[in-house]
Protein backbone atom coordinates (compact mmCIF):
# COMPACT_ATOMS: atom_id res chain seq x y z
CA UNK A 1 0.00 0.00 0.00
CA UNK A 2 2.79 2.41 1.19
CA UNK A 3 4.31 1.68 -2.34
CA UNK A 4 1.51 2.16 -4.22
CA UNK A 5 1.01 5.38 -2.84
CA UNK A 6 5.07 6.63 -3.18
CA UNK A 7 4.16 5.61 -6.72
CA UNK A 8 0.65 7.94 -7.23
CA UNK A 9 2.84 10.45 -5.35
CA UNK A 10 6.01 10.24 -7.44
CA UNK A 11 3.57 10.62 -10.99
CA UNK A 12 1.58 13.54 -9.63
CA UNK A 13 4.75 15.33 -9.01
CA UNK A 14 6.14 14.66 -12.23
CA UNK A 15 2.79 15.85 -13.68
CA UNK A 16 2.72 19.09 -11.89
CA UNK A 17 6.01 19.52 -13.32
CA UNK A 18 5.67 18.90 -16.95
CA UNK A 19 2.50 21.06 -16.48
CA UNK A 20 4.68 24.17 -15.09
CA UNK A 21 7.52 23.76 -17.22
CA UNK A 22 4.33 23.50 -20.22
CA UNK A 23 3.17 27.02 -19.32
CA UNK A 24 6.09 28.44 -18.85
CA UNK A 25 6.96 27.74 -22.02
CA UNK A 26 3.80 28.97 -23.31
CA UNK A 27 4.61 32.32 -21.48
CA UNK A 28 7.83 32.90 -23.14
CA UNK A 29 6.33 31.58 -26.55
CA UNK A 30 4.02 34.71 -26.06
CA UNK A 31 6.11 36.85 -24.71
CA UNK A 32 8.71 35.97 -27.91
CA UNK A 33 5.47 36.88 -30.52
CA UNK A 34 4.75 40.16 -28.33
CA UNK A 35 8.02 41.83 -29.22
CA UNK A 36 6.73 42.05 -32.43
CA UNK A 37 3.93 43.91 -34.06
CA UNK A 38 0.44 42.02 -34.87
CA UNK A 39 1.07 41.79 -38.06
CA UNK A 40 4.12 40.76 -38.46
CA UNK A 41 3.58 37.19 -36.44
CA UNK A 42 -0.01 36.38 -37.35
CA UNK A 43 0.85 33.76 -39.54
CA UNK A 44 2.63 31.75 -35.88
CA UNK A 45 0.55 29.21 -34.05
CA UNK A 46 -1.81 30.69 -31.25
CA UNK A 47 -0.10 28.35 -28.95
CA UNK A 48 2.82 25.62 -28.58
CA UNK A 49 0.96 22.69 -28.07
CA UNK A 50 3.41 19.76 -29.35
CA UNK A 51 5.51 22.52 -31.06
CA UNK A 52 8.87 23.72 -30.25
CA UNK A 53 10.53 26.97 -30.84
CA UNK A 54 13.38 29.01 -30.71
CA UNK A 55 13.95 33.32 -30.08
CA UNK A 56 16.53 35.42 -29.47
CA UNK A 57 14.55 38.22 -28.59
CA UNK A 58 14.00 38.47 -24.99
CA UNK A 59 16.60 39.47 -22.46
CA UNK A 60 19.08 42.37 -23.10
CA UNK A 61 20.35 43.35 -26.46
CA UNK A 62 24.00 44.71 -25.84
CA UNK A 63 25.01 46.74 -28.84
CA UNK A 64 28.84 45.89 -30.10
CA UNK A 65 30.80 47.37 -32.57
CA UNK A 66 30.96 45.86 -36.52
CA UNK A 67 28.82 43.30 -35.25
CA UNK A 68 25.59 42.39 -37.10
CA UNK A 69 22.44 40.39 -35.55
CA UNK A 70 19.02 39.74 -36.06
CA UNK A 71 15.63 39.61 -33.97
CA UNK A 72 14.06 36.25 -34.91
CA UNK A 73 11.44 33.38 -33.55
CA UNK A 74 11.30 29.94 -35.35
CA UNK A 75 8.23 27.66 -34.66
CA UNK A 76 8.94 23.75 -35.51
CA UNK A 77 5.91 21.36 -35.81
CA UNK A 78 5.14 17.83 -37.41
CA UNK A 79 1.50 17.66 -38.23
CA UNK A 80 -0.69 14.47 -39.22
CA UNK A 81 -1.46 14.42 -43.09
CA UNK A 82 -4.75 15.83 -42.57
CA UNK A 83 -3.17 18.90 -40.65
CA UNK A 84 -0.29 19.34 -43.02
CA UNK A 85 -2.77 19.24 -46.24
CA UNK A 86 -4.69 21.84 -44.71
CA UNK A 87 -1.32 23.85 -43.95
CA UNK A 88 0.04 23.61 -47.39
CA UNK A 89 -2.73 24.74 -49.33
CA UNK A 90 -2.87 27.86 -46.63
CA UNK A 91 0.11 28.30 -47.39
CA UNK A 92 0.32 28.18 -51.15
CA UNK A 93 -2.32 30.55 -51.08
CA UNK A 94 -0.30 33.62 -48.50
CA UNK A 95 2.72 32.45 -50.41
CA UNK A 96 4.46 35.51 -52.45
CA UNK A 97 7.85 33.92 -53.29
CA UNK A 98 9.01 30.05 -52.82
CA UNK A 99 12.96 29.23 -52.57
CA UNK A 100 14.14 25.59 -52.00
CA UNK A 101 15.85 24.85 -48.84
CA UNK A 102 19.37 23.57 -51.02
CA UNK A 103 19.63 26.41 -53.30
CA UNK A 104 22.80 27.72 -53.43
CA UNK A 105 21.62 31.28 -54.59
CA UNK A 106 19.89 32.48 -51.47
CA UNK A 107 19.76 36.07 -50.04
CA UNK A 108 20.37 34.86 -46.27
CA UNK A 109 19.98 36.68 -42.40
CA UNK A 110 22.77 35.87 -40.20
CA UNK A 111 24.88 37.49 -37.52
CA UNK A 112 28.23 38.60 -38.86
CA UNK A 113 31.43 40.07 -37.88
CA UNK A 114 34.69 40.34 -39.47
CA UNK A 115 35.72 43.52 -37.22
CA UNK A 116 36.83 43.14 -33.65
CA UNK A 117 37.75 46.06 -31.71
CA UNK A 118 40.01 45.18 -28.35
CA UNK A 119 41.09 47.76 -26.09
CA UNK A 120 41.61 50.34 -29.29
CA UNK A 121 43.50 47.60 -31.23
CA UNK A 122 41.41 46.76 -34.31
CA UNK A 123 41.17 43.20 -35.16
CA UNK A 124 40.10 41.89 -38.95
CA UNK A 125 39.47 39.09 -40.99
CA UNK A 126 37.18 37.29 -37.91
CA UNK A 127 34.78 36.13 -40.01
CA UNK A 128 34.46 32.06 -40.59
CA UNK A 129 35.48 31.59 -44.27
CA UNK A 130 31.59 30.28 -45.06
CA UNK A 131 30.28 33.52 -43.95
CA UNK A 132 32.29 35.17 -45.95
CA UNK A 133 31.59 33.34 -49.34
CA UNK A 134 27.38 34.09 -48.02
CA UNK A 135 28.10 37.35 -47.82
CA UNK A 136 29.82 37.68 -51.24
CA UNK A 137 26.65 35.57 -52.55
CA UNK A 138 24.48 38.22 -50.96
CA UNK A 139 25.17 41.29 -52.25
CA UNK A 140 24.90 39.43 -55.47
CA UNK A 141 21.46 38.29 -54.59
CA UNK A 142 19.50 41.78 -54.01
CA UNK A 143 16.45 41.04 -56.17
CA UNK A 144 15.82 37.97 -54.17
CA UNK A 145 13.77 37.91 -50.78
CA UNK A 146 15.51 37.62 -47.57
CA UNK A 147 15.49 34.52 -45.90
CA UNK A 148 16.87 33.40 -42.26
CA UNK A 149 19.93 31.20 -42.66
CA UNK A 150 18.21 28.61 -40.12
CA UNK A 151 21.79 27.29 -39.02
CA UNK A 152 23.25 30.36 -37.41
CA UNK A 153 21.95 30.64 -34.28
CA UNK A 154 21.09 26.70 -33.50
CA UNK A 155 22.92 23.84 -35.43
CA UNK A 156 21.60 21.02 -33.94
CA UNK A 157 17.50 20.88 -33.56
CA UNK A 158 15.34 18.84 -35.40
CA UNK A 159 15.04 20.68 -38.78
CA UNK A 160 18.83 22.09 -39.79
CA UNK A 161 20.98 20.30 -41.93
CA UNK A 162 23.74 21.17 -44.43
CA UNK A 163 21.77 22.67 -47.48
CA UNK A 164 22.49 26.37 -48.32
CA UNK A 165 19.88 27.91 -46.39
CA UNK A 166 21.26 25.55 -43.12
CA UNK A 167 17.75 23.35 -43.20
CA UNK A 168 17.56 19.50 -43.94
CA UNK A 169 17.20 18.73 -47.78
CA UNK A 170 13.50 18.33 -48.69
CA UNK A 171 12.41 21.84 -47.19
CA UNK A 172 10.85 24.41 -49.64
CA UNK A 173 10.43 27.86 -48.23
CA UNK A 174 7.37 30.34 -48.90
CA UNK A 175 8.22 33.61 -48.20
CA UNK A 176 4.52 35.68 -47.02
CA UNK A 177 6.32 39.21 -47.05
CA UNK A 178 9.22 40.73 -47.16
CA UNK A 179 9.86 44.54 -47.07
CA UNK A 180 13.15 46.93 -46.55
CA UNK A 181 12.69 49.26 -44.16
CA UNK A 182 12.83 50.25 -40.21
CA UNK A 183 10.56 48.21 -37.63
CA UNK A 184 12.53 47.99 -34.74
CA UNK A 185 13.34 50.68 -32.18
CA UNK A 186 16.76 52.54 -33.10
CA UNK A 187 18.69 51.28 -30.31
CA UNK A 188 17.87 48.11 -31.87
CA UNK A 189 19.69 48.17 -35.06
CA UNK A 190 22.71 46.80 -36.23
CA UNK A 191 24.99 47.68 -38.89
CA UNK A 192 24.51 45.82 -42.15
CA UNK A 193 26.57 47.13 -44.22
CA UNK A 194 29.17 44.48 -44.45
CA UNK A 195 26.73 41.36 -44.97
CA UNK A 196 23.43 42.85 -46.66
CA UNK A 197 23.00 44.91 -49.85
CA UNK A 198 22.09 48.63 -49.48
CA UNK A 199 18.59 48.26 -50.12
CA UNK A 200 18.02 45.22 -47.87
CA UNK A 201 19.92 47.36 -44.93
CA UNK A 202 17.18 46.84 -42.75
CA UNK A 203 13.80 45.40 -43.00
CA UNK A 204 11.65 42.41 -42.05
CA UNK A 205 11.06 38.69 -43.55
CA UNK A 206 8.07 36.34 -42.19
CA UNK A 207 7.09 32.97 -44.26
CA UNK A 208 6.53 29.11 -43.53
CA UNK A 209 9.22 26.17 -44.61
CA UNK A 210 7.30 23.29 -45.01
CA UNK A 211 8.53 19.39 -46.13
CA UNK A 212 6.37 17.27 -47.34
CA UNK A 213 8.06 14.33 -47.21
CA UNK A 214 7.77 14.35 -43.44
CA UNK A 215 5.03 16.79 -42.73
CA UNK A 216 7.41 19.22 -41.00
CA UNK A 217 6.34 23.00 -40.65
CA UNK A 218 8.47 25.74 -39.48
CA UNK A 219 6.80 29.14 -38.83
CA UNK A 220 9.62 32.09 -39.20
CA UNK A 221 9.88 35.78 -38.45
CA UNK A 222 12.99 37.38 -38.94
CA UNK A 223 13.51 41.36 -38.19
CA UNK A 224 16.40 43.22 -38.70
Amino acid sequence: MRYCIVIILVISLYSCKSITGQRNLENKYSQSLSFFADTLVSHFPKSLECATFSTDVLGKADKIKYYFRTFTIECYQKYSDQEYDRIQILVDSLSKKTYVANDSMLLLLFTYQDKLEVDDYLFTDQASPEKKRMVMTNFEQDSCLPIPFFRDKSSDTMYTGSTYSGLKEGFILHVFDAQPGIFLPKELLYDSSECLPEKWRHGFSRGVALNEKEKEVIFWIVVW
